[in-house]
This record gives structure tokens, C-alpha cells and sequence, in this order.
């Protein structure tokens, strides 16, 4: 395993300063931590109990009493509210009830909550506490100018607090002051050097500006002052994963598992950086590992329904999604994760129900909007479809409103304006940090626009953006090849091959250009390496036996395609039909009989599965086929649900 260095702590910090606040259960609840991490925590999961725990008046509560109360309230504006008045200079249960009705949409009812806990606080930490809480609601909902005079105000009355400068810092970055940000996060670890949550943030926000280095040796530090902190295991194992350096990253998560308690976000990191690997075995064993550690939390059933989507196992994980749901009811997250799988299972009318539940417990729902928009678009309804799509675009939810943002351009790529296409990318870079999937498409746009050099610099920013996305890099290698950059494409699809070495066709474009350049050593090289990850595959099989053959050598392509005899799955047409054609030509005639007897087989015994095939290639490859029908997504939709 790959072991840290020892270096100095954290400025100031001393591991004997922070070693009591790490609690024994929750290692990302610590009791001495700043208020806006605590509010963050109060929120992290929700357990539902059938009975409230019988509250204590005239009592102060401890913090863990405190904890136990609101998660028996769960989801209850009700309970909170009532809490509230039994514990009426409490003021963790009326911003719990603001946050649940701000999720509603109540949102003038939302704040007359925050005005109630302002007044109610105890003391000047309670009031900058709320005032905290407060900022980061305006925040989210695009009242930064309100954030940032409540935040102005948090500072006032508890100057001594980090919290208010974090939450400012926040604020800088969302308008992107990186700068002020940056110097914001230093204040706050000047005025509370063992806050290592300001220090996280820090680091984040380094690694965000390209100070790779920087961000790195920060979460080393970190992580060295407070070993048993998973949060930053995972931040810090993110961050290396990012720059491709997948052996750091996965050690960094190994480290985390070992010097923490089972922490179910840092276990489903570790497996979403698994799955795209291509690591299913090991991601499903994260997962259950996460489910373990913390079944309330929605965001380890959301990832394991998703595996089990991708994989095709659209029963097992609708199971997944309605088991959660019952401890989750109502869950944005899970009610989004269950729509993509009845859309995948082809249970249009649940999925649609999914994503409507969705947009009224979260009106802004970025992801329920970019996916009804995505049916409406595919039924033709495209007028229907931008009112979606620019529904997500106000919302504060990036992710979602980057897809939006996506979707709407190849819209207007679709209607033959390019050039609007491209201006509604740059305007959603100008709101939200573009993701490497945005800069991709971004790039895309260049390349259909003419411009290669401006698509070369945008798939390279893409890359540097989010270097672990395999699709980036084919792309851009692609794109390399066309300008006759052979030795850039080759290098770009290697990069690729480090993120996802079981990809076959990364493997069969460097095997194929390689040869085309008369490298054919290297080529073969490549190919056997290839097959060594995708020992059976099919079309690569094929690619090698080609070119073999066009090298004359017709006994060496036909050794290859018999490699194809351990192949799983359904038979490749084109390699059989290459088979019985170097069989026959050898003198092989008996085998060139079998194989002609699979082939026929293969192609005759498609029927009704050739035709759905067929007609699922077809529907996927039309994509704004349909003409325009008009009505709403579940009236389009209507009908009989599929089986």
C-alpha cells in the first residue's frame, strides 16, 4: 500500500487539539465542529422511527438528544414545528422545518421560519448560526445579494466564529472570486486553526484552480492532524482521481476505510471510481459495504440502482429504488433514479410519475426537469421540451442544470442554428463551473462549426477538466486523427486506456492507426495487450485478424478469429462471415462449413429480436425523428404502458 509521507500539521494545528472532537460513530460529526458543518450533518441522513423520542421540556438538550429528535422528525414540517415549541430557544428545529419548506417551494414561509430562529436564538453563535443557516438558503436560491448581507451580519454579532467566512467564501466562489474565496477560507483558518473543515474547502478549492500540488499537500496535512476524518479521505482520493492518478486514488480510499469508521459516502465514492473502471464486481461490493454502514442514506441506493440499471438488471434495481423509498419517502434523488430505470425497463407512465413526484417535492429539480425534457424532445414535443430544459437552467443544482444546458443545445443544433447552440453552452459556463461533459459537447459544436483548432483547445480543456472521462479523450483523439495528428490521437487514446482499460474500442483505434502508419509491431503489440483485458471480444478480434490479412499473412487472421470460439453473447456476423472466408480459401473446408452453418444460423435466427433490435438502433440514431404532437409529456406518453 501506498503510504504518506510525514510532514508538518496544518499551520497551527496540533493533532492533540482536535483528536477529542472526532466522535467514536460518526466521524463527520464532530462536536466541536463550526456551526455550518453542523448544520451540514444534522442533514446528512434521516432514520425513520415510528415513534418519536418523547422530548424533554424544560430541559437542555445534548447534542446527541438533539440528533436523535430530528431524525425521528424525519421529513415532518410538523414535528419540527412542534419540537420548536417545546424547545422554543432551539433553534436547529425551525431551520430544519425552513429547509423542508423551502424544498416544497414554500419558500415566503421558509423565511418567516428563519426571521422566527433569528429572534429566538439564545446567544450571538445561536443567532450567527441561524443567520448561516439563512445565508445558505438565499444562497441557493439566487438572493446572493440578501446571503451576503446576512452573512455580513453572522460576522457581526460572533466575530469569533468560522462559519459566517466559510459560508462567504462559498458565496465568492459561486460568483467566481476565486481569489477572495481563497483568501476568505485563510481568514477562517487564522481565526480557528484546528477547523479542518475550512481547511477541506480550502483544499477543494485549490484543486478547483489547478494547484494540484497545493491541494494535495493541504489534504495531507489534514488528513495527518485528523487520520480518522473520511471526509477528507474521500475529497482528497477524488482529487487524485481526477488527475487520473487511479492507483493514488484508490489507495487514498484504502487508506480512509482503514483510519475511519464505515463512513457510507466514502464507500460509494470508492465505488463509483470502480465502476467506471469497469470494476462492477468490486464497485456492487463498496456498495453493499455503504448500505451497511448507513441504510439511511439515499445516495448509497441511488449509486447501487444505477450499477444495477447500467449492467441491465432493471428489476433488481427498481427493487433497490422502492425498498429506499420507503425509508426515504419522497427522496428527489431516489425519485430521479427510479424514472431513469422504469424509462430503461420501458415502464414510460411509472417513469413519468417519478419525475413529476420529483419536480413537486423540488419545483427547482434540475434532473426530473432535463429527463421530462428529454421524453418530450424524443416525442417530438420539442416546445415542451425547452420549457423543461430552461426550467432546469435557474436551478442552483449545477449537475442538472449543466444537462439542461446540454439538452437545449442540441435543440438548437437540431433547428440549424449552430451558433445559438454554442451561445447557450457559454452562457450556462458563465453560471455554473462547466463540467467536462459540457466542454466535450462544447467542442463538438466547434467541430460541426468548422473551427478544429477551437474544438482541439476545448476537448484539451475538457480533458484537464475531468481527465477520468473516457469518452473525452475518443473524442479528442478522433478529432486528432482527422487533422492528421497521428502521434497526438494515439496519445489521447492512451490517456484514455488509463482511465478505462476494458474499453475494446479505445484498444482497436491504437492497434488500427498504429498499423496504418506502417507501425505494425507496435500495432500487434497493442492488440495482444488489448486482448488481454478484452480476451473476447469481438470486433477487435476481428480488426487484428484484418489487417493480418491485408499484411498477407491469411494463417495468422484465421489463429485470431478461432480465439473468438470463447466468446460469450451473441455471434458477430462479420467475423464469421471473415472466418468461413479464410477457412475456405486454406483448404479448411470442414471448418469452413460449421462456421458457414453458425453464421447462417446467426443471421437467419434473428426474427423478432433482429427486429427489435433493429428498431431500438433506429429509435436511438432518430433522435428528433417525430414530429411535433403537441400536448404535455404524460399526455404524449399516453396510451397503454409498455410491458
Amino acid at each position: 500500500m501506498w503510504f504518506l509521507p510525514r510532514i508538518g500539521p496544518l499551520g497551527n494545528l496540533k493533532p492533540q487539539q482536535i483528536s477529542s472532537s472526532v466522535p467514536l460513530q460518526r466521524p463527520y460529526l464532530p462536536k466541536q465542529l463550526n456551526s455550518t458543518a453542523r448544520q451540514r450533518s444534522l442533514w446528512g441522513s434521516r432514520i425513520f422511527f415510528n415513534s418519536s423520542p418523547s422530548p424533554k421540556p424544560q430541559q437542555q438538550l445534548t447534542v446527541e438528544e438533539e440528533k436523535e429528535l430530528l431524525k425521528a422528525a424525519g421529513n415532518s414540517v410538523s414535528e419540527l414545528l412542534t419540537l420548536s415549541k417545546t424547545y422554543p430557544t432551539n433553534v436547529h428545529f425551525p431551520l430544519a422545518a425552513a429547509r423542508l419548506l423551502s424544498k416544497a417551494g414554500r419558500y415566503d414561509e421558509a423565511v418567516l421560519l428563519y426571521r422566527d430562529a433569528e429572534a429566538l436564538a439564545p446567544t450571538p453563535a445561536d443567532q450567527s448560526f441561524v443567520l448561516v443557516g439563512w445565508a445558505t438558503y438565499e444562497m441557493h436560491h439566487g438572493g446572493q445579494t440578501k446571503a451576503e448581507e446576512l452573512l455580513n451580519a453572522a460576522m457581526a454579532v460572533a466575530p469569533q466564529m468560522a462559519a459566517p467566512l466559510n459560508a462567504m467564501a462559498k458565496l465568492e466562489e459561486r460568483r467566481g472570486n476565486e481569489r477572495a474565496a481563497e483568501d476568505l477560507y485563510r481568514q477562517a483558518l487564522d481565526l480557528q486553526p484546528s477547523n479542518f473543515v475550512s481547511a477541506q474547502s480550502l483544499a477543494v478549492l485549490l484543486a478547483k484552480k489547478g494547484d494540484s500540488r497545493g491541494a494535495s499537500e493541504l489534504f495531507e496535512k489534514i488528513s495527518i492532524a485528523v487520520p480518522s476524518h473520511a471526509p477528507t479521505w474521500q475529497a482528497w482520493a477524488l482529487h487524485e482521481w481526477r488527475q487520473g492518478k487511479y492507483s493514488v486514488a484508490r489507495d487514498l480510499f484504502e487508506q480512509g476505510i482503514e483510519n475511519c469508521h464505515p463512513h457510507a459516502p466514502l464507500l460509494v465514492a470508492y465505488s463509483k471510481m470502480e465502476a467506471q473502471r469497469r470494476n462492477r464486481t468490486k464497485s456492487r461490493a463498496l456498495l453493499r459495504q455503504a448500505a451497511t454502514a448507513d441504510p439511511s442514506n439515499p445516495h448509497t441506493w441511488v449509486s447501487w440502482a444505477q450499477l444495477e440499471g447500467r449492467l441491465g438488471n432493471h428489476t433488481t434495481a427498481i427493487d433497490i429504488c422502492r425498498e429506499a423509498l420507503k425509508a426515504n419517502p419522497g427522496n428527489v434523488f431516489l425519485l430521479c433514479t427510479a424514472g431513469q430505470i422504469y424509462a430503461a425497463a420501458g415502464d414510460t407512465e411509472r417513469a413519468v410519475k417519478s419525475w413529476e413526484q420529483a419536480l413537486q417535492r423540488d419545483p427547482g429539480c434540475a434532473i426530473a426537469a432535463h429527463e421530462l425534457g428529454c421524453l418530450a424532445r424524443q416525442q417530438g414535443d420539442l416546445t415542451r421540451a425547452e420549457d423543461f430544459f430552461t426550467l432546469g437552467l435557474g436551478s442552483s443544482d449545477a449537475k442538472g442544470s449543466l444537462r439542461c444546458a446540454s439538452a437545449l443545445s442540441e435543440i438548437r443544433v437540431f433547428q440549424g442554428d449552430t451558433h445559438a447552440a454554442k451561445e447557450v453552452l457559454r452562457s450556462a459556463a458563465s453560471r455554473h463551473r462547466p463540467d467536462g461533459r459540457l466542454l466535450r459537447e462544447w467542442a463538438g459544436i466547434e467541430k460541426r462549426l468548422g473551427d478544429l483548432s477551437a474544438a482541439a483547445a476545448m476537448y484539451k480543456r475538457a480533458a484537464e477538466t475531468d481527465p477520468r472521462d473516457e469518452r473525452t479523450w475518443l473524442q479528442w483523439g478522433l478529432l486528432e486523427r482527422r487533422r492528421g495528428e497521428v502521434d497526438a490521437a494515439l496519445k489521447c487514446w492512451r490517456a484514455g486506456l488509463k482511465v478505462s482499460p476494458l474499453n475494446p474500442f479505445l484498444w482497436q483505434l491504437c492497434g488500427v492507426t498504429l498499423w496504418d502508419a506502417g507501425r505494425v509491431v507496435t500495432a500487434r503489440e497493442t492488440f495482444t495487450q488489448g486482448l488481454k483485458f478484452c480476451p473476447t471480444n469481438q470486433p477487435l478480434l476481428l480488426e487484428w485478424a484484418l489487417k493480418e490479412a491485408e499484411n498477407g499473412d491469411e494463417k495468422a487472421a484465421l489463429e485470431i478469429l478461432r480465439l473468438a470460439q470463447a466468446a460469450q453473447g451473441a455471434p458477430h456476423a462479420p467475423l464469421l462471415a471473415a472466418w468461413v472466408q479464410f477457412a475456405t480459401r486454406l483448404g479448411y473446408t470442414e471448418e469452413a462449413a460449421q462456421i458457414k452453418e453458425k453464421l447462417e444460423k446467426a443471421t437467419s435466427d434473428g426474427g423478432k429480436a433482429a427486429a427489435a433490435r433493429k428498431k431500438k438502433k433506429q429509435r436511438r440514431a432518430r433522435y428528433f425523428a417525430a414530429k411535433s404532437r403537441g400536448g404535455t409529456v404524460s399526455h404524449a406518453m399516453g396510451g397503454e404502458r409498455s410491458p
